[in-house]
């Protein structure tokens, strides 16, 4: 079952981001960059539908203020499915990660649809900045290339990012994952203050 993470708003948010933090758990208080944010939970993106996922795909935003100058490091915990829980697999399954920036990233309206059923590409709306592939053996914290802020969707005071998790339509399986980001690209990420997480699914 896909997660929500806790976020938070300014007073400049467009409309379209007030309406997607009224659609998420929690408060203020909590929110923080790793998703989600207990280290029990993860996020989760199955193939077939009858799985429980109906489009095979997960779009993760990353708000970034533009007070951060550091190289940002997006990470993903346990990026392939190889069957052992918190993953289920019946059949290989093989999962891309795009890391995504640029006009469009969030501002789009294809880039916070609900459903990407046919349209699964739609998802990629921006520039994308980064991909990463998996399958078999997880071997714990991945990182993407590193990135600067400015990479990101400027709105107002803040960059955004999205990372797209797209099951392929092959093979049969639930991979669960967890995300976050750093200014160091190995081992466990640090985290990042300031940068908040959020997601319309």
């Amino acid at each position: 079952m896909r997660r929500r993470a806790q976020h938070t708003k300014g007073p400049t948010s467009p409309a379209w981001l007030l309406a997607a933090l009224f659609c998420v758990a929690g408060g203020i208080a909590d929110a923080q960059s790793r998703i989600p944010q207990s280290g029990l939970n993860y996020l989760q993106t199955a193939y077939p539908a009858a799985l429980g996922d109906r489009d095979r795909i997960n779009v993760i935003f990353f708000e970034v203020p533009d007070t951060v100058t550091n190289t940002l490091y997006f990470a993903i915990n346990d990026p392939a499915n190889d069957a052992t829980s918190p993953d289920q697999l019946t059949t290989a399954t093989t999962t891309d990660y795009y890391l995504v920036g640029g006009s469009g990233a969030i501002s789009d309206a294809n880039s916070r649809l609900i459903d990407y059923t046919g349209i699964e590409s739609q998802a990629r709306t921006g520039t994308t900045l980064d991909t990463r592939t998996f399958v078999g053996i997880d071997g714990g914290w991945e990182y993407f290339q590193g990135v600067d802020p400015t990479q990101g969707e400027r709105i107002g005071s803040k960059y955004y990012f999205k990372v797209v998790v797209e099951m392929q339509a092959a093979g049969s399986g639930k991979n669960a994952y967890q995300m976050d980001v750093s200014f160091a690209n190995s081992g466990a990420p640090t985290g990042v203050v300031g940068v908040r997480t959020f997601s319309y699914s």
